[in-house]
């Protein structure tokens, strides 16, 4: 049988689709060994079966896709201890579910940080018409993926315990900021979620009407104007969000004025 073959120096150093495999693999990867056999693994629903072909193709690899109609999955793995070795030295390695936490180089990458969200991550819209993201992981990966997302856009959100991992959720202004920041002309992407980052993009306006921009002076006004209990009249005077107007009270936006 003819050996394998495949580029196992992939991930010798960070590129932006080597960095967006390692945030993926991190999420829905799997580094393991047996019997001396160092192997890197994915598997996802039958439907993905085209993300494993770029990932396949990112590898320069022969390997062939394995289906299980079965059970709704494809994965697809390549045996080597210095690809195993290099993403467990990114944190990738076994029972990384909790105790992931994203390698110095990597923090504030926006391909690593995509890779996580069309793993671990859910964007969507609710039926308030409210942009939506959430992402779940280990607890210091969470921790680091918020503020990544805090230097995007100001957000009150916070890392919460869900069930045995920990989860960030992100709601209208801050979803849409993060959302096009990761996915726009993004090189490599999973394309179900490609898709809903796209409409979200192309329908700001509908979808989150906070991101209307508001004028220095109305700035001031809403300052001057602003006591406790006012906060719902001034979203509708103003057609923002109230993370806008929030934003404003407490000088994270027009700092200067």
């Amino acid at each position: 049988m003819p050996k394998k073959k495949f580029d196992d120096s992939k991930f010798d150093s960070v590129t932006p689709e080597s960095a967006y495999w390692i945030g993926f693999l991190a999420a829905d990867g799997c580094v393991s060994t047996c019997k001396g056999t160092h192997r890197v693994s994915l598997g996802l629903q039958l439907a993905d079966e085209d993300h494993l072909g770029q990932f396949r193709q990112f590898l320069s690899s022969s390997n062939s896709i394995r289906l299980r109609p079965d059970i709704n999955r494809c994965s697809i793995s390549v045996a080597s201890r210095h690809m195993a070795e290099r993403l467990k030295a990114y944190g990738v390695c076994p029972r990384k579910s909790k105790s992931l936490k994203a390698h110095y180089s990597l923090v504030e990458d926006r391909d690593f940080w995509r890779g996580i969200v069309d793993g671990d991550g859910h964007l969507r819209v609710d039926k308030k018409n409210r942009i939506i993201l959430d992402v779940c992981g280990a607890k210091q990966c969470m921790q680091q993926y918020l503020t990544f997302c805090k230097n995007v856009y100001p957000t009150n959100a916070s890392v919460r315990k869900h069930c045995s991992i920990f989860k960030v959720t992100l709601c209208s202004n801050a979803a849409y900021a993060v959302i096009k920041r990761l996915y726009q002309d993004a090189i490599t992407a999973l394309a179900r979620k490609r898709r809903i980052a796209e409409h979200i993009i192309a329908n700001k306006e509908t979808l989150c009407p906070g991101f209307r921009k508001l004028t220095s002076l109305q700035a001031q006004t809403i300052r001057k104007e602003w006591r406790p209990g006012l906060l719902k009249k001034m979203t509708a005077q103003y057609a923002v969000c109230s993370a806008t107007i929030w934003n404003v009270v407490n000088y994270k936006t027009f700092k200067r004025v």
